[in-house]
């Protein structure tokens, strides 16, 4: 077996996550809960049967996981995770950051957490509100890129799984590729441009709306 990484974009992974879930279930993202079909059947919410360990929401930290989302590529090697690392960006001060950080690390990843300000992070929810568009707190998308480089580069994975729908980590991927190592991006197609090399340029794109139809249900009947 080798080993691969896993990095997060949180606020992109999130955020379409968020999006995908209101457009197949309606409501939040924290309503989740796990369930299983019975003979691909849908059935009523309460003969639904609980399964595995339940994804892990966290609104303020822009997280979301579940532990078997690491075995979603598919790659001709067998392989086993051998570091998560979570970027994303809070507001309020160092305590709050400090909770997130905590938070994360519990969650079994490296937290890569910026501290903004609410004023900036306002401006970027109304921009995402008004016209669609997710814009990053500053150092978080140079953050997760350089480290996914470096990490390459110092052979401390074989492949890695990139969480995330934005093109802008387009030169990463292909630095690491040139590197020789595997590159599998986990996103939501539903998210991505017209035409959009993050479908065929990794060794792999893998569209998690499948996932979350199938997978989960609100926990609400």
């Amino acid at each position: 077996m080798v080993p691969f990484n896993v990095y997060v974009d949180g606020e992109s992974h999130f955020i379409r996550s968020q999006e995908c879930w209101k457009r197949i279930h309606g409501g939040s993202l924290e309503e989740i809960t796990n369930y299983v079909p019975v003979f691909g059947s849908v059935i009523p919410a309460h003969q639904q049967v609980l399964f595995g360990p339940p994804p892990s929401v966290h609104h303020g930290a822009k997280f979301f996981w579940d532990s078997r989302f690491a075995a979603l590529a598919q790659t001709r090697r067998d392989y086993f995770i051998g570091r998560g690392v979570y970027f994303t960006a809070c507001t309020g001060d160092e305590n709050s950051a400090h909770q997130l950080r905590l938070f994360i690390r519990q969650q079994d990843f490296e937290p890569q957490v910026i501290l903004e300000l609410k004023k900036l992070a306002d401006q970027r929810a109304n921009l995402l509100n008004s016209v669609g568009v997710i814009e990053k707190a500053k150092g978080v998308d140079i953050g997760l890129a350089t480290r996914l480089v470096e990490d390459a580069h110092a052979n401390t994975f074989d492949g890695c799984l990139l969480f995330t729908s934005e093109v802008d980590f387009m030169p990463a991927i292909r630095a690491v590729r040139r590197i020789g190592k595997e590159v599998t991006v986990l996103g939501y197609r539903d998210g991505l441009s017209h035409n959009s090399p993050l479908e065929y340029e990794p060794d792999l794109f893998f569209d998690l709306e499948k996932v979350l139809a199938d997978w989960y249900r609100p926990k609400r009947s």
